[in-house]
């Protein structure tokens, strides 16, 4: 999908993109374009013999919302995604199993960009020993609200160095130090080398998130799923009904 000079933007809805080719943005490009929202949608196996395995934006805003980026490769940078002087929220967003193979960064390349993550899950990404999310240029900042990255490659990097680029509060970012209210611990997803980043009973994501200072958490999951007054990290909330005990009939028991 390609969407250039579309000033007004628009909405894309419950697509399936997979095993698509492109030169930059394997499943979806947007270039000098208003606000595009991908909502609840399916970007996977798709490959950039550039950059940006599944998508590319480049001078334009695009909403991320309820949606998976899995298992996309770019040949230099941003397995997932790349992003030049644009402004990218991702909400409810699962980006998994993507890489980059030659170049730079799993999950997003970005420059003059602005990304704002919530209540996200960034995971089992591996660009071949280099980073996360890479960010180059004089300008761009990566925040992060009530949201999980883990089991990645190295977290961030930038050209030139800029640590306070990536902010990150009240999430669970592996080895990251700075922000506030944040925690370094294994978020306990139910099976991750199957795809699923729901969490465990006794997961420390659950319930550590925030609906402080003014910050509204999206009011359901990714599947639907409302969230309560303590938001969970990640993409899920924890549901224990899934954790019922069942019985299953006839039973037959002997002595």
């Amino acid at each position: 999908v390609y969407i250039i000079n579309g000033r007004t933007g628009g909405t894309l809805s419950d697509l399936t993109m997979t095993k698509n080719e492109a030169r930059s943005g394997g499943g979806l490009s947007v270039h000098n374009s208003g606000t595009v929202t991908l909502r609840g949608s399916d970007l996977s196996m798709n490959m950039a013999s550039s950059q940006g395995g599944a998508i590319n934006v480049q001078h334009s805003a695009l909403d991320i919302k309820n949606s998976e980026v899995a298992n996309n490769s770019g040949n230099i940078h941003g397995g997932a995604m790349t992003a030049e002087g644009s402004q990218v929220d991702i909400i409810n967003g699962l980006f998994y199993g993507n890489s980059a193979a030659s170049g730079k960064a799993s999950i997003l390349a970005m420059s003059d960009t602005e990304v704002y993550v919530v209540n996200s899950t960034l995971a089992q990404n591996q660009p071949q020993g280099q980073q996360a999310i890479f960010r180059w240029g004089s300008s761009g900042i990566v925040l992060l609200k009530n949201s999980i990255m883990w089991n990645n490659s190295r977290t961030y990097q930038s050209d030139p160095p800029c640590p306070s680029c990536f902010i990150a509060d009240w999430s669970d970012v592996q080895g990251y130090s700075g922000g506030t209210h944040n925690i370094d611990k294994d978020p306990l997803f139910r099976s991750p080398s199957g795809g699923n980043f729901q969490l465990q009973k006794a997961s420390p994501c659950i319930d550590a998130g925030t609906v402080s200072g003014g910050f509204v958490a999206p009011k359901y999951d990714i599947d639907g799923n409302p969230r309560d007054a303590k938001p969970d990290m990640g993409a899920y909330e924890y549901k224990a009904a899934d954790y019922k005990f069942r019985v299953y009939l006839p039973v037959i028991m002997r002595k």
